[in-house]
């Protein structure tokens, strides 16, 4: 006899939804790049239920020196709105003055006090650990040593200083010499904290070396354990939510093994949008630990209601079906279809078109189905989905 699994995921707004009046999960925005104007509905949006947005920088508001798409004209509308706006980076090489006046630049008027980054996570930890004027052998960029002195630590980059502990951030100046220093320290009993634990670290050539793979490099020395307190631990979201004294907060990101499985681990609604990092095909197969609760094409979902999903999974044989407003997906005998074309059965790099509501119901489905059988293997190999509005 098949088992049945049936279940429906919904926002924290359905109560307030008015699904029969939507034909797509956006209405046509019409947002100056001060965020003056606003759009019809306000009351049903997805930003409503959160008093703080917690943002990732690159891949969600900037790519390198150019801004997101629409992330700016987005960000703006809410500071028209005072919502509290506050950004987490794990790039503990910059100071927060420089980050602040990298998001000015672009059009989106932040302060220091917005900016929370790996380095000042970092030295809060340490503060937890050792008193105030403690020595510190710090590795990175002006970042790490700005953020212990201001938490009152005796900076010093020598392990004959007597270290009690080794912070370890990234800069691209960091070789052999400075490493080597760390060693010594943490040989001597100084206590390993780590930015961070990124092992690549994205450019405009490609990935290089992060400065996860450093602090491997100083691990393999001396056998010491690392405390990292960068994303995806929960020190650092549990410090933002601090910082912002927020309630209701909404993480956003757009890399799952950082930004959503940070969130997560801090019992933190998330979003993923996918002007970053990971594609749409990458949200659906990605495991519990780093699904978000939101899923969006990028930060205009925010000013729109967000739909229900509803799935249905037979466990025994791993077919189900799911919709999300006027989208149906349905997995049968191995077989996809999305609004009834057939998806599956094409080469793997090929790109097919989905609407926003079919890659919601889409991720749900194949969650589900994963969740609840062992026939993950079997399903339909996936193209490369490119969402559209």
């Amino acid at each position: 006899m098949r088992k049945k699994i049936s279940t429906t995921t919904i926002s924290t707004s359905t109560t307030r939804m008015m699904l029969t009046t939507m034909n797509s999960s956006r209405t046509k925005n019409h947002i100056k790049s001060d965020g003056s104007a606003m759009i019809a509905n306000a009351q049903n949006r997805l930003v409503d239920d959160f008093d703080c947005l917690m943002l990732d920088l690159d891949g969600v508001c900037y790519l390198g020196a150019q801004p997101v798409k629409n992330a700016i004209e987005t960000l703006n509308c809410m500071r028209a709105e005072n919502k509290q706006l506050l950004y987490i980076t794990n790039n503990s090489s910059r100071v927060p003055d420089s980050v602040a006046a990298q998001l000015t630049s672009l059009g989106l008027s932040t302060n220091d006090e917005q900016v929370l980054t790996s380095a000042q996570a970092t030295a809060r930890r340490v503060r937890e650990h050792f008193p105030s004027s403690s020595k510190i052998l710090a590795l990175g960029g002006e970042g790490v040593f700005t953020a212990l002195r201001n938490e009152g630590f005796d900076v010093v980059k020598s392990a004959d200083d007597d270290p009690v502990a080794v912070v370890q951030g990234w800069a691209n100046s960091i070789g052999w010499a400075q490493l080597s220093e760390a060693v010594l320290a943490i040989k001597k009993g100084a206590q390993h904290f780590a930015t961070n634990l990124d092992a690549t670290l994205p450019t405009e050539r490609g990935e290089t070396i992060g400065n996860g793979s450093f602090v491997a490099a100083v691990r393999n020395a001396t056998g010491a354990p690392v405390i990292s307190s960068g994303k995806p631990e929960a020190f650092i979201y549990q410090a933002a939510q601090q910082m912002c004294m927020a309630e209701n907060p909404l993480a956003i990101g757009d890399r799952l093994d950082t930004d959503i499985r940070g969130a997560n681990a801090s019992s933190i609604p998330s979003m993923h949008v996918l002007t970053g990092v990971n594609d749409a095909r990458e949200v659906m197969l990605a495991p519990p630990a780093e699904r978000p609760k939101y899923l969006a094409v990028d930060l205009r979902d925010l000013l729109v209601p967000y739909p229900q999903v509803k799935t249905e999974v037979d466990a025994h044989t791993g077919e189900g079906q799911a919709r999300c407003l006027d989208s149906t997906v349905e997995i049968s005998k191995h077989e996809l279809r999305v609004d009834g074309v057939v998806c599956s059965g094409v080469a793997e790099e090929s790109e097919v078109a989905i609407t926003v509501n079919a890659y919601r119901a889409l991720a749900h489905l194949l969650w589900q189905i994963a969740d609840c059988t062992s026939e993950r293997a079997a399903l339909p190999v996936l193209p490369k989905f490119v969402v559209t509005n």
